[in-house]
């Protein structure tokens, strides 16, 4: 049994949440616990799709940033920061998931510094 019941996996894209942490989403929620996938920036439509089927099979909600297309790394780093928080106000976690500051990708660097913002 893993020691939190709800978790807020916090996503730059469509799929991430699922190659990040969809091991871990799958489990909890196959305990009964509550899993959120907070999708960043979307992109499109059909990646919207995509996001609510995996949803479905990890067993987990899915919240969508808003943010259209384009580099998250030119969006402002309180934008980003906000809606991170409006996912903790609403889903209230005990964990939260977020991408490594490490990676090379610009969107998921820039998530990742809003995520750990204070």
């Amino acid at each position: 049994m893993l020691p939190f019941r709800s978790l807020l996996v916090v996503a730059p894209h469509c799929d991430d949440e699922v190659l990040g942490a969809g091991g871990l989403m799958h489990r909890l929620a196959g305990e009964g616990g509550r899993v959120t996938a907070l999708i960043v920036n979307p992109e499109t439509e059909g990646r919207v799709r995509e996001g609510e089927a995996a949803a479905l099979v990890l067993g987990s909600e899915v919240r969508f940033g808003g943010f259209h297309p384009g580099g998250l790394d030119v969006v402002p780093q309180r934008d980003l920061i906000e809606v991170i928080e409006d996912a903790i106000s609403w889903c209230q976690p005990e964990a939260v998931a977020i991408p490594s500051h490490e990676t090379a990708h610009q969107d998921h660097r820039a998530v990742a510094w809003a995520g750990m913002a204070e």
